[in-house]
């Protein structure tokens, strides 16, 4: 039950101020706001330990990148032993978050001022999600885009943070899990050798 209201609160009530900015006061629209900046720094948060995860697995395998890391990011020995899973579906989490807060900021730009975006009025829940996403992936297909500076300025923010996410953690984690998949592979075969040596062995003594 708290789950449930924690999330009302969190993802649906921004929503939902954003709709409908002006059939509520100040103080509603202020605590709509207020949520999704609370939402944006849990994402930021979950970002920043999917990146000092990522790169401490990194630096478990190479001692000089783990030098470099404890030089500059001031990594300390017990924070290398990390959750990689969890790493990795707090980074998805946080991408998924960072696209959702801006497609709700979008439409509640579209409803605050109609010349925001080509479309000349607000955005439809569907139409903020779309042009979020879109933007977020830089494909661009140009049926909506900014038109004032607010809307340009947030758009170009939405692309810096994707760049981030594309250069730095879907990098990192892919690279994770493709030294993992090799890892099980490794590690398969060797037991698979070692098995082979077992009946070998057997049949030898039989």
């Amino acid at each position: 039950m708290i789950g449930v209201f924690f999330l009302f609160y969190l993802i649906i009530l921004p929503l939902i101020d954003a709709i409908s900015p002006h059939e509520y006061g100040v103080a509603r629209v202020s605590l709509g706001i207020f949520v999704l900046a609370f939402l944006f720094l849990v994402s930021v948060a979950m970002a920043v330990e999917s990146t000092k995860a990522f790169y401490s697995i990194g630096a478990e395998k190479n001692r000089q990148v783990k030098i470099f890391l404890i030089k500059i990011k001031k990594l300390k020995d017990k924070s290398l032993g990390v959750d990689a899973p969890g790493a990795l579906i707090s980074m998805i989490l946080s991408y998924i978050f960072f696209n959702y807060i801006f497609s709700v900021f979008y439409i509640f730009l579209s409803h605050v001022d109609n010349r925001s975006f080509s479309t000349g009025g607000p955005l439809s829940i569907i139409d903020g999600i779309f042009f979020s996403v879109v933007t977020a992936t830089t494909i661009g297909y140009g049926d909506v885009y900014p038109e004032t500076g607010i809307a340009k300025l947030s758009v170009l923010f939405q692309i810096l943070i994707s760049m981030f996410y594309a250069v730095v953690l879907f990098s990192a984690s892919s690279s994770y899990l493709r030294d993992y998949v090799s890892t099980v592979k490794k590690q398969a075969a060797k037991e698979v050798a070692e098995e082979l040596e077992q009946k070998t062995e057997q049949s030898a003594q039989g």
